[in-house]
């Protein structure tokens, strides 16, 4: 069975925005962290910024999770 276009566009719409979301979380995590200095790239600790993504990577992955699950209860 197909998904309901409603909500397959609304998914898109929510997956674009929690992108955009987590770009702006990770540059300025990254600008915290490792600031704009040409050398800071050699004295940047990358545990926050790794730690930042590795939590919005699971923060996608639940948002993927519920809209499959919604899909599954649909039918």
């Amino acid at each position: 069975m197909k998904p309901a276009i409603k909500l397959l566009l609304s998914f898109v719409f929510w997956a674009f925005a929690y992108g955009i979301f987590s770009a702006a979380a990770v540059f300025v995590t990254a600008i915290r962290t490792c600031g704009f200095t040409p050398d800071s790239v050699e004295i940047c600790d990358l545990t926050s910024l790794t730690l930042v993504q590795i939590g919005l990577g699971v923060g996608f992955l639940a948002m993927a999770a519920y809209f499959y699950r919604t899909r599954m209860l649909e039918k």
